[in-house]
């Protein structure tokens, strides 16, 4: 009888241990942040492969980029330190073919660029109010 008595004494310290944790983990409070702070997210696929990033650079930039899984950038928005705003746009072949900004002046400008990076149309509106088309020759080069 001693060794069914300590078979019940067991048992019932099973039961009441997993009762006492269940009772507490329908208690514990969870824990979340108001803010998190970084200089970098990055957000990677299944493989790990990074696919996105937000970051705050050294020289007070601060960007998103968003890239295919090979690593293709394909979109880039940024904040330059000047407060420019810059929204490019890449093919697959990670050239970038549009780019929508407003420069520090408050100057909104869309540029579009032909395949081989050459060949721009720019439209932008001056802070005066004043409408602008640039239409540049298929030799003319876009700039870095």
């Amino acid at each position: 009888m001693p060794k069914r008595w300590a078979v019940v004494i067991v048992a019932l310290c099973v039961v009441v241990t997993v009762a006492a944790v269940a009772y507490a983990a329908t208690k514990a409070k969870v824990l979340a942040a108001d803010t998190v702070r970084a200089r970098r997210f990055e957000v990677v696929d299944a493989a790990g492969n990074e696919r996105g990033a937000l970051r705050a650079l050294a020289d007070g930039t601060a960007g998103l980029v968003l890239q295919e899984k090979n690593g293709k950038r394909r979109v880039m928005q940024e904040v330059e330190t000047d407060g420019t705003l810059v929204l490019m746009l890449y093919d697959k072949g990670g050239k970038g073919r549009a780019d929508l900004g407003v420069d520090s002046d408050g100057t909104p400008t869309l540029t579009l660029w032909d395949k081989h990076g050459k060949g721009h149309v720019t439209l932008a509106v001056d802070t005066d109010g004043t409408p602008a088309l640039l239409l540049a020759r298929p030799e003319t080069t876009r700039g870095t």
